[in-house]
């Protein structure tokens, strides 16, 4: 009876051992205010030659995930205008924060404004 509920708490140890470390090493959920207070150099975007062209301006949302040396490993885009996407996207894989305990996920945004020298000028109306 004794080896009986040895093996069952054993087992039941080995299955809580696993979880827990499965768990701690998923990243966890940060606020974008975090994530601001720790940023230490933060790349501008290009502005896309084709989007300035045609003045599309607009706010771009990216979930990343930033590793505990303080380093975005991934980068995934939420919404935004189509051809401000990718440039929000790899400016963003090249800013740094001040390392973390562990790893992080977190929703920072990348907003996009023409100046006005370079807004297409607008088509006069012959009304």
């Amino acid at each position: 009876m004794f080896k009986v509920r040895w093996t069952h708490y054993l087992t039941a140890l080995c299955a809580l051992l696993a979880t827990t470390g499965t768990l701690l090493a998923q990243p966890r959920k940060t606020s974008g205010a975090e994530l601001s207070a720790r940023l230490v150099s933060q790349v501008r975007p290009v502005y896309p030659p084709e989007a300035k062209a045609k003045g599309i301006e607009g706010l771009v949302r990216l979930d990343i995930t930033v590793n505990t040396k303080g380093e975005v490993t991934n980068v995934e885009v939420l919404s935004g205008p189509e051809l401000l996407r990718e440039a929000s996207a790899e400016a963003v894989r090249q800013w740094r924060y001040q390392p973390f305990e562990y790893e992080v996920i977190g929703t920072v945004h990348v907003n996009f404004v023409l100046a006005d020298k370079d807004k297409p000028a607008k088509p006069k109306s012959n009304v």
